[in-house]
């Protein structure tokens, strides 16, 4: 993540000298980051009923191996923005900086509802 603002800062110089358009870029990246409070619970409801369905089976070897299975697609998924925001980057237009914006706000969302809930399953004890 702190990657990402101190690299949007270059990325920025690249694309515009306007100071306006460089803080309007800043302001939307900082409003977006808001958004990611409200779409991570969504990623991490869908693990959680996933990681329900698997405590419903009986036998102890299967029920650990759903567990883990459970955060097969929402990893995937965070993976899969991350990879769209790194994709943005081989482009110089405001575009391309925007769509970044949008995918980085989902990733991060993903990533924190994800990662900690996915640490949580596959190290228990």
């Amino acid at each position: 993540m702190v990657l990402y603002i101190g690299s949007l800062n270059l990325w920025l110089q690249r694309v515009t000298d306007d100071i306006q358009i460089a803080g309007n870029f800043a302001k939307i990246y900082g409003t977006a980051q808001i958004a990611a409070l409200l779409l991570a619970p969504m990623a991490g409801f869908f693990m959680d009923c996933s990681i329900q369905k698997a405590d419903k089976e009986t036998d102890p070897f299967i029920r650990k191996l759903n567990r883990v299975r459970a955060g097969f697609w929402p990893l995937f998924t965070t993976s899969l923005f991350l990879s769209f925001c790194l994709f943005c980057r081989f482009f110089d237009t405001e575009t391309a900086i925007y769509i970044s914006i949008v995918f980085m706000t989902i990733f991060r969302a993903f990533l924190v509802a994800v990662g900690t809930a996915y640490l949580r399953i596959r190290y228990k004890n």
